[in-house]
């Protein structure tokens, strides 16, 4: 099975080559929580001319509400929805190599609330 999947934000949309979705808190001694839960996406895509995610990287004021779609590429069905509000860009890496003919770009994404189905995070 394969999977494709896309940033939307501000009206645009961003195809994906890999998203990792972290919610994660400490935990004491006993195993047991020790602190809220937080949570951080990770994005890469091909690198493209569009300033708008350099933008939401370098203004530290700014926030974005956005979603992640992932689809069964086969039925080309939903497969999931990762939706999050008051979020910041906190990481941005541009990488490329001389000797392959594609740039990649790499996010991370930390804020307010996440969605993932049903289940919501407010920290």
């Amino acid at each position: 099975m394969s999977f494709k999947a896309y940033l939307l934000f501000d009206g645009e949309q961003y195809e994906l080559t890999a998203c990792h979705v972290t919610v994660h808190r400490k935990a004491n001694v006993k195993g047991q929580p020790a602190s809220k839960p937080l949570w951080i996406i990770f994005v890469v895509m091909d690198s493209m001319d569009d300033t708008k995610i350099t933008e939401w990287m370098v203004n530290p004021h700014l926030q974005k509400d956005g979603e992640i779609e992932i689809y069964k590429t086969d039925e080309d069905a939903k497969l999931k929805v990762i939706s999050f509000q008051k979020a910041y860009c906190v990481n941005m890496i541009d990488n490329f190599y001389t000797d392959v003919s594609f740039m990649k770009c790499s996010l991370q994404i930390v804020g307010e609330q996440i969605s993932i189905g049903e289940a919501t995070l407010i920290v």
